[in-house]
């Protein structure tokens, strides 16, 4: 029987023996029996797991491109962003995550490359179960009472988060905008590990969730924070608030040749995707952080290190140094040689540590491994652990119970006492402490039960491996102490919040910890543990060479990550949502597909006022009585429908209702009501643009008095606004940006019934292109070098600056960061303290329109009115030429 087969039967027998002292959660995940829509799309994979629901179906003739949608029971479709639909060469697979616990319906729309959609199904009947958000991480003791990271604790996105896809292609290039200052200014940051770096300031407090798609090496990586461990997560202070959740999308998601520092942080959840071949550990929490929560991993070798018992790795999943209200559940540890150590010798108060539902899946010691820690063990399967199991050190407590112990011939040991003093330390030498146990099961299967080294109280009560209780709630008495230290057990189980909200039936736990331990339905790898004679071995603590070749030489199943067919893989890599996961791309970047092959790239982009002489137009509109809008009613969260997409929250919804009005002889019979005032984040829409448009809108204020529409970039940049009074009209904005626009009321509500974009876009032989990068593959072979920009330099172009483009004086605007005087409509103001720092890629020449004194660039002081400096590549800085009087500028152009 295969690997998978067991998962799915232990599934079933785990949903049916299953017991709970609180809420049962669901631990069986079976494909759902569906009606398929007439469509020539094959579905042959279909279900939900924990939190999210996937499908997988076969290629479409003549489709280039898939998009997937998802909706609960009731309401509408959210379409899933692009890098969460992935192609495996002979099928395509989509998830979705951040569902509430509850029954799915996914859809999959194959179009053509005209856009037109050939073949459609839906997939209804999908049971998404909750995570079993248990233990010391979400104790009601614990500083921040949960450890669900970037989601709600109801599996949901928390309102504002923001979305960031690592791939082995984007992990060195996603950028992310990121809070730099308490004056809220931003700095941008490129790369996997230079963004998390960038929120260690701390002034940036939204949440941030990390996903995974395929197979992250090192050599994918930006850079390292951390040289022993690889990938640095790290707060400002001791116990930081960081909501951060970094998770894997899939059953294939995984890191190789690193692993996960953190220190200092708190509210963190990883989730769902393998470690192999780290550098030291897997991942050690190391030094004072809180709510710390790490499930459904698969744990690997490690590489070797240089002492004889680190064949396997140095460590798996380390806690120590003031690291408390820590939870490790559902992982899978897959031979490892140490797979927890639990505290280290310097902790000078109790840590709150819990273990639960993990496959110690013939793992060799360390189960943890407790030194002055207070640990709560429950319902882990220990399945043939060669050394040891729990070991307890250095006045520590541990509160063992409910756990399976197979073939596992000492499952508890203390230093110095019981089983560790029958032998040579082998254990080890330290100080001891106490453990309590409670309705632990030792059975042996490929083993002789008389291999079994248990000693209990009863007998021996100075002398003992465990002190059995008969209740679960019993204290451990005074006299039950460390024959090594002396001391005694906390009690600590008795007098705080456990938060063990679901404890299994002891005879239950292989069943339901072997069909949900580890990624999602058993991951990837291995295929077949039956061809790794190690994971069958009870009694042997060797390498096994093929199992670590296979890890070696394991390579990502996904062909390509996005729903286009031909072309390049998908690059959108920021996305900020409003509530949930399964929405479209926004923020930093923009979208384009090729007409050609339908290729979807991802550009970042700066500002840019320059026109092209050589240009096409193309207009685009959003009527909200057509049949696409009028039925969505009210709108609770973001989604997106032909390219317009809609940021709403439960809190502050906007709605599509029945209103009939008719302007300039168009009669409407459906509008959107803003519900009142907007940002980015919410009662808003936005939609791309590309350099000179006009935004056309009709609508009215819902009261007598006139109200405005306010036309702003992702960080609240004013680009332009149209008034509206209580009679509907039509106006419009002429704006000139290339990016993310949205759209939303200054104050009450007004009721939109069409909203346009006429954009003037520039053709590829102008030279004022104003990505800062030249990702897209339909990119005219006529473009140069000059052409493309560098990230985080000036694009070529003309750049107004007043108060509608500078919105502050410290703001960062097209790549160059303010810090000036004061800004109002008339230019920025400077004097010799204050700074225009910017980069440029090329050698050109700046073009400034100067009133009031002159200014200093790089050294060279210029008058006032038209002025021209000729610059080389690199970074420059502009200030007043006076301490007492104003050099004002208008006007920017950089020409190469």
């Amino acid at each position: 029987m295969s690997f998978k087969a067991k998962k799915f039967i232990g599934g079933l027998l785990a949903a049916t023996l299953a017991v709970s002292s609180a809420t049962v959660v669901a631990v069986a995940f079976t494909p759902a029996t569906i009606v398929e829509a007439a469509s020539t799309i094959s579905v042959t994979k279909a279900a939900g797991w924990f939190e999210s629901a996937y499908v997988q179906w076969s290629p479409v003739s003549g489709a280039s491109q898939y998009k997937v949608y998802v909706k609960g029971s009731s309401g509408s479709y959210t379409q899933l962003d692009d890098p969460l639909i992935r192609s495996y060469g002979t099928y395509w697979r989509a998830d979705a995550v951040g569902l509430a616990a509850g029954t799915y319906t996914m859809k999959v729309d194959a179009l053509n490359s005209s856009g037109s959609v050939i073949a459609s199904v839906e997939k209804s009947g999908l049971s998404v179960s909750a995570y079993d958000r248990s233990g010391a991480a979400f104790s009601s003791k614990s500083t921040y009472k949960t450890a669900s990271g970037a989601y709600n604790d109801n599996g949901t996105l928390k309102s504002g988060a923001v979305v960031i896809y690592i791939t082995p292609e984007t992990a060195k290039t996603v950028k992310c905008d990121v809070v730099s200052n308490a004056k809220g200014a931003t700095t941008t940051y490129t790369g996997f590990q230079n963004i998390i770096t960038g929120l260690q300031k701390g002034y940036d407090t939204r949440a941030f969730d990390f996903r995974i798609v395929g197979c992250i090496d090192a050599s994918n990586m930006d850079s390292f924070g951390s040289s022993a461990e690889g990938l640095q997560v790290k707060g400002k202070a001791a116990y930081s608030q960081m909501n951060m959740t970094i998770e894997g999308i899939g059953e294939d998601a995984c890191i190789k040749n690193f692993g996960i520092l953190i220190r200092n942080a708190g509210n963190i959840e990883i989730r769902n995707f393998g470690i192999m071949l780290c550098m030291d550990d897997a991942l050690s929490l190391d030094t004072s952080n809180c709510n710390i929560w790490v499930h459904n991993m698969d744990c690997f070798y490690g590489a070797t290190g240089g002492d004889a018992d680190q064949a396997k790795g140095d460590g798996t999943m380390d806690v120590k140094s003031g690291s408390t209200f820590v939870t490790f559940s559902y992982n899978h540890f897959w031979d490892n040689g140490k797979s927890s150590l639990c505290g280290m010798k310097s902790e000078s108060s109790d840590s709150f540590i819990t273990y639960h539902h993990n496959w110690f899946d013939h793992s060799d010691s360390r189960h943890p491994r407790i030194r002055t820690m207070s640990v709560h063990i429950y319902n882990n399967y220990f399945d043939s652990c060669a050394k040891y199991g729990v070991g307890m050190t250095m006045g520590g407590s541990a509160f063992v119970e409910q756990n399976y112990f197979l073939d596992t011939t000492k499952p508890m040991m203390i230093s110095g006492q019981g089983t560790d003093a029958k032998g040579d330390g082998t254990f080890s030498g330290e100080n001891g402490g106490v453990i309590k146990a409670y309705n632990n099961k030792f059975t042996f299967s490929k083993l002789d039960s008389s291999k079994l080294s248990y000693i209990n109280q009863n007998s021996s009560s100075t002398s003992f491996d465990a002190v059995e209780v008969s209740s679960r709630t019993a204290s451990v008495g005074s006299s039950y102490k460390a024959v090594k230290g002396g001391t005694t057990y906390n009690n600590f189980d008795t007098s705080w919040d456990l938060a063990a909200k679901k404890i299994d039936s002891v005879d239950n736990v292989p069943s339901v910890v072997t069909a949900n331990a580890g990624r999602m339905n058993g991951g990837d790898f291995p295929a077949n543990r039956n061809s790794y004679s190690i994971l069958n071995d009870a009694s042997s603590y060797a390498v096994d060479s093929s199992f670590k070749n296979a890890m070696s030489s394991y390579k990502s199943p996904v062909v390509k990550i996005g729903g286009s067919v031909s072309g390049s893989s998908t690059n959108v890599v920021v996305t900020e949502k409003a509530t949930e996961a399964t929405t479209a791309a926004q923020a930093t970047t923009k979208t384009t597909t090729t007409t050609k092959n339908t290729t979807t790239t991802t550009t970042t982009v700066a500002q840019n006022n320059n026109t092209s002489s050589s240009s096409t137009a193309s207009s685009k509109s959003w009527n909200f009585s057509d049949t696409q809008f009028r039925s969505r009613g009210q709108i609770v969260k973001a989604y997106t429908v032909d390219g317009l997409r809609f940021h709403s929250t439960s809190d502050k919804p906007m709605e599509v209702k029945a209103e009939s009005v008719t302007v300039n002889g168009t009669a409407y019979d459906y509008t959107l009501a803003t519900g009142g005032a907007g940002v980015a984040q919410y009662r808003s829409v936005s939609f791309e643009t590309s350099g000179a448009s006009t935004i056309k809108v009709t609508a009215r204020s819902t009261g007598s008095d006139t109200r405005t529409i306010v036309i702003a970039d992702v960080k609240g940049n004013k680009l332009g606004s149209i008034d509206f009074g209580s009679s509907a009209s039509t106006g419009s904005a002429d704006i000139n940006f290339t990016g993310t626009v949205f759209l939303y009321s200054a104050g009450s509500n007004i009721n939109i019934y069409k909203v346009q974009l006429d954009t003037k876009s520039t053709s590829s032989s102008s030279s004022s292109s104003s990505s800062s990068s030249s990702s897209s593959s339909s990119s005219s072979s006529s473009s140069s070098s000059s052409s493309t920009v560098a990230a985080g330099a000036v694009a070529m172009g003309t750049y107004k600056l007043n108060s509608s483009t500078v919105t502050s004086k410290t703001a960062t605007y097209a790549n160059m960061q303010f810090n000036v005087r004061s800004v109002d409509s008339t230019g920025v103001k400077l004097r010799s303290d204050n700074t225009i720092t910017f980069t440029v890629d090329r050698a050109c020449t700046m073009t400034a329109v100067v009133s009031g004194k002159g200014i200093t660039v790089g050294g060279t002081t210029t008058g006032t009115g038209t002025v021209k400096v000729s610059l080389t590549k690199g970074t420059y800085t502009i200030k007043g030429s006076t301490s007492g009087s104003n050099s004002t500028i208008s006007q920017l152009t950089f020409a190469s």
